[in-house]
């Protein structure tokens, strides 16, 4: 409970930083682009098959993805990391949220052209991380008013129906309407 809060804390005070972080902001035109990251939990990692169907398919586009993992325990993160993917656990991070390793300062400061955070639970440690990304565009599950100062695209309908496959093809229909 205490970490939660300390990340509610921390996810305020970074959201103030992250407004003062000098980075290209707005939405480039998606056909165009080419580098794009995901920003997901272990949790999500369950719902693999659905992601990497649309990663195939961003990937036969032309578009190169990275995948950033955040595990809440450290026992549970793989020893062996995939060619496009970079795990982390809490050790990579502050208390407050922001990354503390190089490698996971590294992904935050890629300039990538679009940042989507794959969470709908909306764990704090990630929506630091995305609010941080020197992202063009960053895009998020819409879970109220809030998500705006977290995403230049929220996307979703906060509604009990409203399941993972429906937030992947959202995602998928609205990024190819970008031009």
């Amino acid at each position: 409970m205490k970490a939660k809060l300390r990340y509610k804390i921390g996810a305020k005070i970074i959201a103030k930083i992250a407004h003062k972080r000098k980075r290209n902001s707005g939405i480039p035109n998606f056909p165009e682009s080419k580098n794009i990251l995901f920003i997901l939990d272990e949790n999500t990692l369950s719902n693999s098959t659905l992601i990497d169907e649309l990663e195939r398919k961003l990937i036969a586009e032309g578009k190169a993805i990275h995948r950033l993992v955040f595990f809440n325990k450290i026992k549970n993160i793989p020893e062996k990391e995939l060619d496009n993917t970079t795990y982390i656990g809490r050790k990579d991070l502050t208390l407050w949220g922001s990354p503390r390793t190089k490698q996971c300062k590294k992904i935050i400061n890629t300039p990538y052209d679009f940042a989507i955070h794959l969470d709908m639970n909306g764990e704090e440690p990630l929506r630091s991380l995305s609010t941080l990304s020197k992202a063009i565009c960053r895009v998020g599950y819409f879970r109220s008013s809030r998500s705006i100062r977290y995403y230049d695209l929220s996307i979703g309908l906060k509604v009990h129906t409203y399941s993972f496959t429906n937030f992947l093809k959202d995602i998928d229909i609205y990024l190819h309407r970008i031009k």
